[in-house]
């Protein structure tokens, strides 16, 4: 997937949110974005993580400033997502990382709401 989008973006300039990973936990939302940051080393691509737990303003900040892959855990998405704070028209792939443990931690239910 990272390289991929590095041939669709050679020179790094754009930045458009194209890969959405779900995880059920910040601790894995957070190792799947250390291993972004180790594959994709010297690679011009932006990824943030966002969880609750920790104050937003910093995720928000890297959402404006562009970003090709957001790791997430499904409340605080669903949070910005309702609050308009996070944008998919661009996206192209989604990845459910632990989708049975997702499910029975209720995300099904919450995102049905959505």
């Amino acid at each position: 997937m990272l390289n991929r989008f590095f041939k669709e973006n050679r020179d790094g300039k754009r930045h458009d949110l194209k890969a959405l990973i779900l995880a059920p936990t910040r601790e894995l939302a957070l190792q799947i974005m250390e291993t972004i940051r180790v594959y994709g080393d010297g690679l011009p691509i932006r990824a943030a993580a966002i969880f609750g737990g920790v104050e937003e303003e910093a995720q928000m900040k890297a959402l404006r400033k562009g970003v090709d892959f957001v790791l997430a855990t499904p409340g605080r998405l669903i949070d910005f997502m309702e609050r308009e704070k996070i944008n998919f028209d661009l996206l192209e792939t989604l990845v459910l990382d632990e989708a049975d443990r997702m499910l029975h931690m209720g995300f099904y239910l919450t995102s049905r709401k959505s």
